[in-house]
C-alpha cells in the first residue's frame, strides 16, 4: 500500500540503495520509475491496537522512531520476522491510527501517542524532507494526517 501525506502529492518512501538500519523515511513526490525508490508499505494488525509499517522491498525492516532524534526511520525489528508477525516489537517500532474521517488517519507513536509528521509543512525546502514524530496539534493536521491506499 501507499501512504500518502496530506500536503497533496507527498508520499511516505526511502531510498532502496539505503535500506537499513538508521535509512531515513522521507516524504517524497509520486515516482513511477522505482528503480531506486520504495513508496510502498506493509501494514501488520495486532491485538492490541497497534500497527507495524514494513517497506516492500525489504520487510524485515519496520518503521522505527528513534529516541535521540525523533525521526522516522527504518530498523531492523528486534526478534526478526518471527517478531513482526507476533506484534512482540518494542514500542518505538509500534504505531496506533487513529481515524480522522474521510478516508485519513494520523498515524501515532505507541510510546507517546505522538505523530508522524510530514516536516515539508514546516520547512521551505527541497522536495525532499524526512519525517519527524511531533506533537499532534491542529496547525500541523495536514502534515499530520495520512492516507493508506
Amino acid at each position: 500500500m501507499s501512504i500518502e501525506t496530506g500536503q497533496g502529492g507527498g508520499y511516505l518512501g526511502m531510498f532502496r540503495n539505503g535500506m537499513g538500519d538508521s535509512a531515513p523515511v522521507y516524504t517524497l513526490g509520486w515516482v513511477d520509475d522505482q528503480k531506486n525508490l520504495d513508496e510502498y508499505w506493509i501494514l501488520r494488525r495486532y491485538s492490541d491496537g497497534t500497527v507495524s509499517l514494513s517497506p516492500s522491498g525489504n520487510p524485515a525492516l519496520v518503521l522505527d522512531r528513534r529516541a535521540e532524534n525523533n525521526r522516522g526511520q527504518l530498523w531492523n525489528a528486534g526478534g526478526g520476522q518471527d517478531a513482526i508477525r507476533a506484534g512482540g516489537l518494542p514500542a518505538n517500532q509500534k504505531w496506533r491510527l487513529k481515524d480522522l474521517g474521510d478516508g485519513w488517519v494520523s498515524i501515532l507513536s505507541a510510546i507517546d501517542g505522538q505523530c508522524l509528521t510530514d516536516m515539508y509543512m514546516k520547512q521551505n525546502g527541497g522536495d525532499v524532507q524526512q519525517t519527524l514524530v511531533y506533537a499532534c496539534q491542529d496547525r500541523y493536521l495536514l502534515g499530520q494526517k495520512q492516507k493508506l491506499g
